[in-house]
């Protein structure tokens, strides 16, 4: 963990991290048997080398694009209601980054131009992408829910186990004109 955030951090570019499901392993012992770090540790890896966590906030790239980071559904406690959001500039592009992209409703209300997540490992095991699809779940690909688009990351990685018998792995680009 330590070493991933100090290789991002030395890149010298302006970096935004926003939580996942497991990142603070609130039920670590379902995944590696154990806790391996603390939440203090995480985010002291990761504000240490230079990253912003973007936890129910925002930041004005420049004076036409705002960067909104969400809490992930899984703290409720912690994660606000839309109304309850910092009020962004009005004209702005707004990017919203949740790791999960299941909650159509919030991301109507929202309404950002664009929102990016992940939390699905694009069905990392057969036959998930079956039964998301079943379900309506956004589960890989591209959505429009309201006024805004969604981009769903298969991610990097996988959950749990490190194969995939579904949905590959991946990264997205994109280039904002």
């Amino acid at each position: 963990m330590e070493y991933i955030f100090r290789k991002i951090g030395s890149l010298g570019l302006e970096t935004y991290y926003v939580y996942g499901n497991h990142d603070r392993q609130d039920r670590g012992e379902l995944m590696l048997g154990a806790t391996q770090y603390t939440e203090t540790e995480l985010k002291d890896a990761i504000e240490g080398n230079g990253i912003r966590i973007l936890c129910e906030d925002f930041v004005e790239i420049n004076e036409d694009l705002i960067l909104l980071g969400r809490e992930d559904p899984t703290h409720p406690d912690q994660r606000k209601a839309v109304k309850d959001l910092p009020d962004v500039p009005e004209g702005c592009y707004v990017i919203c980054i949740d790791h999960t992209p299941y909650q159509n409703e919030e991301i109507e209300e929202l309404g950002a131009d664009l929102q990016i997540s992940g939390h699905t490992h694009a069905a990392q095991f057969f036959p998930e992408m079956t039964v998301y699809k079943l379900l309506g779940l956004n589960v890989y690909g591209d959505y429009t829910i309201g006024d805004t688009h969604l981009v769903v990351s298969p991610g990097i990685s996988g959950w749990a186990l490190p194969l995939r018998s579904e949905g590959h792995s991946a990264y997205e680009v994109f280039e904002l004109r």
